[in-house]
């Protein structure tokens, strides 16, 4: 079941899950955009950041 369908609101009313693979977070989006993915960017928006880079440099 997806976070979404246990809190029906949460895609209409700012507030959201974490996107992080390894996180269960919720979160208030309080950005001019609306855009915020992470329940704490310094954290899990940095693991998400160096998984991609590593990913990238490992391709080449």
């Amino acid at each position: 079941m997806s976070r979404t369908s246990q809190y029906p609101l949460a895609e209409t009313s700012g507030s959201g899950g974490c996107q992080s693979p390894t996180c269960d977070g919720m979160f208030v989006d309080t950005s001019r955009a609306g855009r915020r993915r992470y329940c704490m960017p310094e954290l899990c928006g940095n693991r998400a950041n160096v998984v991609n880079v590593r990913a990238c440099q490992s391709s080449r």
